[in-house]
């Protein structure tokens, strides 16, 4: 049959990509030799790399367009290159660099798009520059600088600032971005921020869902000191009570925070409880628990613990994913009290046995917890 040219091809490379076959949208560019391909089958085909996180074919793309052309290629098509270059920020600088030098500006998509897979201070700084150019932000364009690897939680706030005074609405993507951020805040976790922000969203009427819920559990379980496993708990009741489920990421964090609290009691409920919703504890889950325990002395919890552990994803990979368990859960035994029947000790031998024949070397402070037992 005929090959399609024009408004035709473009449509019918737009079919094709939506299939994520990127390979034959490029083909199609090329069936015929005249007329040749409009900039925008170009875009669509480049699209399609996108998609398919083919950054090479993208910019080979690109340079073919400009040879085939002879006016000035418009923002459209370097935006769609952009957006396939979203883990190559060098890139992507570069080619925002060769617009401005090509007198082709970039606009607030291009932009946009740039900054995606940048770290924070280069994001910022790349959004600064929009500004200059007369870009106006939007909220979109800021949660692209919020996502950004390493963002401070203290440049999160103020950008949540800056879009109140701009008149941009947050949107739950700007706010979890937020919250994330003062989860990660070096020298424990910014709890206090991260309360505020769920409070405001909720009389801002933004919809608060899990992950905000998850990381603002993971900001008191990060709280310097025993960390606010109190708050933990209320944040997951506050959860359920909105309808929203709460996930192993909330329950985790939860756990987490009762372990630091030293409340294993709590810690042991909250794995109960999500099991009980059907979740399956996972073995960074489990061990939490295992270390409240230890830090509790409750020798027994943390044995039925590890061997749930070793039941649920086999003994050598819970040793090799969280031998650390296996040290906790012998520290248990060590200062715990094992009661006229002595049990701990032989619980430890036993313990330290399963370390070795899974071809693991025992640290001093288990061997020191496996004396102490005796």
């Amino acid at each position: 049959s005929k090959p399609s040219v024009g408004p035709a091809l473009t449509a019918q490379i737009k079919a094709v990509g939506a299939q994520s076959r990127w390979a034959d949208a490029v083909s199609l560019l090329f069936e015929t030799d005249w007329p040749p391909p409009s900039e925008l089958s170009f875009v669509a085909a480049i699209g399609a790399c996108a998609r398919a996180k083919r950054w090479e074919a993208a910019l080979a793309l690109l340079e073919a367009a400009r040879s085939s052309s002879s006016r000035k290629l418009g923002v459209a098509i370097h935006t769609a290159v952009l957006r396939s270059l979203s883990d190559k920020p060098e890139l992507s600088r570069a080619l925002i660099a060769e617009m401005k030098a090509a007198q082709v500006l970039p606009d607030l998509l291009a932009y946009s798009a740039a900054v995606t897979g940048l770290d924070w201070s280069a994001a910022f700084a790349l959004l600064a520059e929009a500004q200059q150019q007369g870009v106006r932000l939007d909220t979109m364009a800021l949660n692209s600088g919020l996502s950004a690897t390493g963002t401070p939680w203290l440049q999160a706030m103020q950008t949540l600032r800056r879009m109140h005074l701009s008149r941009l609405q947050p949107d739950s993507y700007s706010r979890n971005s937020c919250l994330s951020a003062c989860e990660k805040a070096n020298g424990g976790g910014r709890w206090e921020q991260g309360l505020a922000l769920l409070s405001a969203g909720r009389a801002e009427g933004t919809a608060l869902d899990v992950i905000a819920f998850s990381a603002a559990v993971a900001t008191c379980e990060k709280a310097r000191g025993t960390g606010r496993w109190d708050l933990a708990l209320d944040l997951l009741v506050r959860c359920r009570s909105l309808s929203l489920q709460p996930n192993l990421y909330t329950f985790g964090a939860a756990v987490s925070s009762c372990e630091k609290g030293v409340r294993w009691e709590w810690g042991l409920e909250l794995l109960g409880l999500a099991q009980s919703e059907g979740l399956a504890p996972n073995a960074v889950v489990i061990d939490a628990a295992i270390s409240a325990c230890e830090k509790s002395r409750n020798w027994e919890s943390a044995m039925f613990l590890l061997r749930c552990l070793q039941s649920r994803v086999g003994a050598a990979r819970a040793a090799e994913t969280t031998a650390v368990a296996f040290g906790a859960a012998i520290r248990a035994l060590g200062g715990g009290n094992a009661g006229s029947d002595n049990i701990a000790w032989p619980g430890a031998l036993e313990l330290l046995q399963s370390l070795r024949e899974l071809g693991l070397r025992p640290q001093a402070s288990t061997l020191n917890a496996v004396l102490s037992a005796a």
